[in-house]
């Protein structure tokens, strides 16, 4: 599977985030839903993240909702027409409406739910 029509197809998730336990979990979850996926970790929100991320489709964040938006990451993203999932305290600590959030600690179910509401 590696010819232009086939990876165009392929799902690309965006994992921003300090924890690398957190973050092999979250692709562990993607994974097991997504079996083909193209997962992408980044240890910090910056441009650099989503450079060649072809068909990006959500993007797993640790930071608050007013520390993301309008960021370049953040505009970059919706320029993606990407989702993006508020993870860890900043889930737990945003009230406004309109973004995913996963909570930690999650499991297996939590992350396939949000990927199914995507």
């Amino acid at each position: 599977m590696t010819d232009a029509t086939t990876t165009a197809a392929v799902h690309t998730y965006l994992l921003v985030g300090q924890d690398p336990l957190i973050q092999q979990d979250l692709g562990q979850a993607i994974a097991e839903f997504d079996p083909i996926a193209r997962i992408v970790v980044a240890a910090a929100p910056t441009l650099d993240a989503i450079v060649d991320l072809g068909r990006l489709c959500l993007v797993f964040v640790e930071l608050p909702a007013d520390a993301f938006t309008g960021t370049p990451l953040s505009q970059a993203i919706a320029a993606h027409q990407a989702s993006v999932v508020l993870t860890g305290a900043s889930a737990e600590r945003t009230q406004a409406d309109g973004w995913f959030k996963l909570p930690y600690p999650f499991a297996t179910s939590d992350v396939h739910a949000i990927l199914r509401a995507a």
